[in-house]
């Protein structure tokens, strides 16, 4: 069996650590955003909205995105940090 030493252990589990937190960072503030949007009830499918910018119908809410579908039929997916944190006109 391998045996690390200590020092070695202590120095490499806080920088994997602090490597995993940066990468799950925005995935966990999407899905909260997006738990947020659903529960909120601040815009539904089918709505009619505005924000960052970009004009659409509603097609789908999850916990990660909003798909929007703008007038020439283009359908973007926005983050829902993104979303949640701007200006919505319905």
């Amino acid at each position: 069996m391998y045996v690390i030493e200590h020092t070695l252990f202590f120095a490499i589990v806080p920088f994997l650590i602090v490597a995993v937190s940066l990468n799950f960072k925005n995935i966990i503030n999407n899905m909260a955003s997006g738990a947020l949007l659903l529960s909120s009830g601040k815009f539904e499918i089918g709505d009619l909205i505005e924000t960052n910018g970009i004009q659409g119908i509603v097609r789908e809410i999850n916990l990660n995105y909003t798909k929007i579908r703008e007038f020439d039929g283009v359908e973007i997916k926005i983050p829902n940090s993104n979303v949640y944190g701007s200006t919505i006109v319905k």
